[in-house]
């Protein structure tokens, strides 16, 4: 759904809620894509856009609060509506998590680049208490203290 389509539907319900879902889902594709070609310029405007859109979602959710809770209840046969919302938002949230591990990939690929140019083995580099990829330069200064 574009925004066209979206300001058609109505502004405060479930098909509205849903379609700004989908068209949060296609620009995290195309995020994911820019992210893999290191297109910047790109990155740059769906960032913007990106705010933009999850914006418009949380007015339509604020907008919608007692159905929402009503869609996405606890109660045994939730609606239609709610099942789209909630395997929207679950699409929406895997993809955010495949680009925010695509983003964190580039910068170990990065900073292993800096290492070889710097003259350090890429290997030389520890895990962080948080399991990501640290330098040893923190590691050996926590070991100091």
């Amino acid at each position: 759904m574009n925004q066209a389509d979206a300001s058609n539907a109505d502004p405060v319900g479930p098909d509205h809620l849903v379609g700004l879902l989908a068209d949060l889902e296609s620009l995290l594709d195309r995020e994911y894509d820019a992210i893999r070609q290191r297109d910047l310029a790109q990155l740059d405007t769906l960032t913007g856009d990106k705010q933009a859109l999850v914006d418009d979602i949380n007015r339509a959710a604020a907008a919608m609060e007692e159905s929402l809770k009503d869609l996405l209840g606890d109660n045994p046969s939730p609606s239609t509506s709610g099942h789209e919302i909630r395997a929207a938002i679950a699409r929406c949230a895997q993809a955010n998590k495949t680009n925010g591990c695509a983003i964190e990939s580039s910068q170990s690929f990065t900073s292993s680049l800096l290492d070889i140019l710097r003259g350090r083995a890429p290997g030389e580099r520890t895990y962080t208490a948080r399991g990501r990829l640290g330098t040893t330069r923190r590691a050996s200064a926590f070991v100091r203290v």
